[in-house]
């Protein structure tokens, strides 16, 4: 019998799973659990909203549906009984965050201010421990203490792990937009990293919106324009990789050349906990896509 805890703490029963998935479930934990303690730092965590709404942080269509209720008050309604039909009767179209948001506000500035109540608590909310780090947040908190969670990617917008971090005397770097990344710590050196995705919800660079998620700045689209051609990507470290101009002349000898020195260096020189990947990679210009290097592009034309 498995049983999951809901967010408002009611108990859940599942008698569905058999004892074989019973049994496989709990290998997976336990082989993760030891992968995880006997190998300090290596593991990253990615968390989206769920582990927030227990806070009392509301999802990203929670505030969809309350900002279509303030949007509906300008219209003159004030109570709207399904206010994702009212959007579409409205303006002919499904609602979603970010035509929501374009009704609203026009700057980003303005939009961290309408935002900034769904993330910081009022008196009440103060006084009923709402938007405080919830006991996820404080065991990853540990972890981090421990040394055993090194870096967290995350799409929230809140703070609440960063609070969760600093109780316990952890200053995290965080990363929350592209301009950060250029001064950052490296990783290996930073004692804990969070990389905030899609922005904090207090900096006026945050993403949320389609126009803004989809203009994400492509530094290997740049200099592959730049360039004039696709890109070899050849990882040297963590620290550091080498791009070279990919070119027609090239044979596939000279590939496996690149290959074969990604190898070597990786082999004599890169210490086990600076090791990045042994592959050689490949940008296509024309398809803005990244992949493992396999074929010469002479070769993929002809497949």
């Amino acid at each position: 019998m498995l049983c999951y805890i809901t967010n408002n703490k009611e108990k859940v029963y599942f008698n569905s799973l058999s004892c074989k998935q019973q049994y496989n479930m709990n290998n997976l934990l336990t082989t993760l659990s030891f992968s995880i303690y006997f190998n300090k730092g290596v593991y990253a965590l990615l968390l989206g909203s769920g582990i927030s709404r227990s806070a009392g942080i509301p999802t990203g269509w929670n505030i969809v549906t309350d900002l279509i209720h303030k949007l509906a008050v300008q219209y003159g309604t004030s109570n709207i009984d399904n206010p994702e039909k009212w959007f579409e009767e409205q303006y002919g179209e499904s609602p979603n965050y970010s035509t929501i948001l374009s009704k609203l506000v026009h700057t980003q500035t303005e939009r961290v201010n309408l935002l900034k109540p769904y993330f910081e608590p009022n008196e009440e909310e103060i006084e009923n421990h709402l938007k405080e780090p919830t006991k996820a947040h404080r065991a990853i908190a540990q972890l981090a203490k421990d040394g055993y969670i090194k870096l967290v990617l995350t799409t929230n917008f809140d703070r609440l792990l960063e609070k969760a971090l600093e109780d316990v005397g952890i200053i995290p770097q965080v990363i929350c937009h592209s301009d950060d990344i250029d001064g950052a710590i490296p990783l290996v050196h930073a004692g804990f990293t969070i990389v905030k995705i899609n922005g904090d919800y207090i900096d006026c660079r945050f993403l949320n919106t389609e126009d803004e998620l989809a203009d994400y700045p492509d530094k290997l689209k740049d200099l592959a324009d730049e360039f004039g051609s696709d890109l070899l990507i050849l990882p040297s470290s963590i620290h550091e990789v080498l791009i070279v101009a990919d070119s027609e002349t090239f044979t596939e000898h000279d590939y496996q050349v690149f290959r074969n020195t990604i190898k070597n260096v990786n082999c004599e020189s890169v210490p086990p906990e600076d090791f990045l990947s042994d592959h050689l990679y490949r940008y296509c210009r024309e398809t803005d896509r990244l992949q493992i290097f396999t074929k010469s592009p002479a070769v993929r034309t002809a497949v």
